[in-house]
């Protein structure tokens, strides 16, 4: 973990941290889905909680510092707000896996590898916006990013009704449709979790502006 001055913890570097913890998850999800193979359904539950758990290691020691932080750099709440919704990417990914474990998935829907790979493009902006968020008070292209994320985001919505609409069109029986249910919905709240990164950053530079 990336340190500042002194004992002053560095809470923009531990975005940035958070957020390639993120990134590792999609990407480790896209192999997951491209390649899918049922009979390693026990292998990639493994793998993906690796990854995940990585990011609590993170939060919780960032936790640790802010709860002793007498003046940290943005407002308290902001950086908490922050920091869960980074997490929800990588448990939302992660959920993912385990509802292809639950229900014994044997074979990947084509919706599924389209909305992951808009979660990599949206977890790329999101990387790039959080690396200049340090200097949010005189960054103009964050509003870019920040306008980038809710337009992927708009995308990641209408796969995610296609992929909805096929499934309860398309006669798949009873447990497919309920176990795809659930995965197109961790795949779409996992957009919604950046997309809800973006928009507290977006607040944290209105309140300072």
């Amino acid at each position: 973990m990336k340190m500042k001055r002194g004992n002053s913890f560095d809470y923009f570097g531990f975005f940035n941290d958070m957020i390639d913890v993120g990134c590792r998850s999609s990407e480790t999800l896209l192999e997951i889905l491209k390649d899918f193979d049922n009979a390693k359904l026990e292998e990639y539950k493994e793998r993906m909680h690796e990854v995940e758990n990585g990011a609590d290691k993170l939060k919780h020691k960032m936790t640790e510092h802010l709860m002793s932080e007498f003046l940290p750099p943005i407002d308290r709440a902001d950086i908490s707000t922050i920091s869960n919704k980074l997490d929800d990417i990588c448990d939302f990914t992660e959920d993912v896996v385990l509802y292809l474990y639950i229900n014994d998935v044997k074979t990947c829907r084509a919706e599924a590898v389209q909305l992951c790979e808009v979660i990599i493009k949206m977890c790329g902006i999101l990387k790039e916006c959080l690396s200049d968020f340090r200097n949010f008070r005189k960054n103009a292209k964050l509003k870019r990013y920040i306008v980038s994320l809710n337009d992927m985001e708009e995308e990641g919505d209408r796969i995610y009704i296609r992929a909805m609409r096929k499934l309860m069109t398309d006669g798949s029986d009873l447990t497919e449709v309920i176990a795809w249910r659930e995965i197109f919905l961790r795949l779409e709240d996992c957009c919604d979790a950046i997309e809800d990164v973006a928009d507290s950053l977006e607040e944290v530079i209105l309140k300072n502006s």
